[in-house]
Parts: structure tokens; C-alpha cells; sequence
């Protein structure tokens, strides 16, 4: 499609066509329609600067491995369930434009079950990461939070478990119920503004030896 001229990848577009398995998108490209790609067997999508959102469940359950970003990149939302249960992306380095994940930032699924996913940044834009964004990512090891996060909602990274390490923004003022259940988190050093802590939100943590609280 890289000769195409359109704005819009339309609804269920390619969905479920079991043999597609490489797609060039062209510039000039608005927006990636709601499970455009569903079900395919696409690996690999380069995402042209133009695009400034993801629909929900545009890639959702694909063996996608690789996106690449240009660096010029507009996106600014990225769809519920976008990328569920992509079992062999292993990096996700989102960009810095983008603002909102999911339902109105509060529930999104983005990540739900990438269980191939070792590496994720999410962009410096995002204020809160919403319920469920990277449940059950049972790779994830490299994590890197937004520098002006406020809140980190509900199961957001349950049972990511190998995740070791995490850098609280000094931002962050809410940590919501199951958010780190069932990691492998040896320390926790808490923001210095958190002003909330939901219940279970560090529980089955069986590593954790430290625990520092504002």
C-alpha cells in the first residue's frame, strides 16, 4: 500500500486473513482502524509519521514481532486491546507524543498477555497508566515508566514475572490495587508525593526484601 493515497485503514480491514504477512503502509496515513489486523499473521509494521492513532485491537492477537516508529512520529493514542496477546513481540518503544492508552485512560489491555515482551518505554507524554496495561507480560524485565506519571491504576503490571526493577517518577501520587501483584520486585522505593497505595498493590511479591516510604 505504500503508493496508496488514504487517510484511513478502515475498521476490520485485513482482519483474519490467515496468509498476510507483510504490509507497507503509506504516508500521508491518519489513522489505523479498529481490528485492522486482527487474526492476521502479520510480524512486522513500520508505522508512517502521519498516524496519530492505533484503533482497538488493530494487531490484537497477531505473532507481530517488530514496530518501527519514524522518527518524526505524531501519534497520540493508542486503542484498547491494541496489541493483546502478541506472544512474540519482544520491544515496544513508544513515542513521546503519544498521550492516552485504551478507554478514556482507563482501561486499556494495550499489552494484555505479550508474554514475549522484555522491553517496554512507554512515552514521556503519558500521565497515567491505565488498568491492565501489561497483565500477565511475564517477560517484561526492562520497564520504563513516564517522567510525569500521577497514576499507575489497577492490576497495570500483574503478574509481570520478571520484573526486578522499576523507577518511580517523583509525580507519581497513586499507586492503585494489584498494580505489581505477583512480581519479583526486591525493592520498592516509593514516590515522595504518593499519596495513595491500593490494597494487594505490592501482594505475592516474595523477593521483595526493601521497602522505602515517603
Amino acid at each position: 500500500l505504500s503508493e496508496a493515497i488514504f487517510e484511513v485503514l478502515p475498521t476490520s480491514a485485513f482482519s483474519s486473513l490467515p496468509y498476510l504477512y507483510d504490509v507497507k503502509l503509506p504516508e500521508g496515513l491518519l489513522s489505523i482502524g479498529e481490528s485492522a489486523f486482527l487474526n492476521t499473521r502479520i510480524q512486522h509494521i513500520d508505522i508512517p509519521s502521519t498516524v496519530t492513532s492505533i484503533g482497538k485491537s488493530a494487531f490484537s492477537q497477531t505473532p507481530i514481532q517488530t514496530i518501527t516508529f519514524a522518527e518524526n512520529a505524531q501519534l497520540h493514542s493508542i486503542g484498547y486491546q491494541a496489541f493483546y496477546k502478541c506472544s512474540r513481540m519482544k520491544e515496544f518503544i513508544m513515542p513521546n507524543t503519544v498521550k492516552g492508552l485504551g478507554y478514556s485512560n482507563y482501561r486499556s489491555e494495550c499489552f494484555y498477555e505479550c508474554t514475549a515482551l522484555e522491553t517496554l518505554h512507554f512515552s514521556g507524554s503519558i500521565t497515567l497508566i491505565p488498568d491492565y496495561t501489561c497483565y500477565k507480560c511475564s517477560n517484561l524485565k526492562d520497564l520504563s515508566l513516564p517522567k510525569m506519571l500521577t497514576a499507575i491504576w489497577d492490576y497495570a503490571f500483574y503478574n509481570n514475572a520478571q520484573l526486578r526493577h522499576v523507577v518511580f517518577p517523583e509525580t507519581t501520587t497513586s499507586i492503585y490495587p494489584y498494580a505489581f501483584h505477583n512480581c519479583v520486585l526486591d525493592t520498592a522505593k516509593l514516590p515522595i508525593h504518593l499519596t495513595y497505595l491500593g490494597e494487594y498493590a505490592f501482594s505475592n511479591c516474595d523477593s521483595l526484601r526493601y521497602i522505602e516510604s515517603p
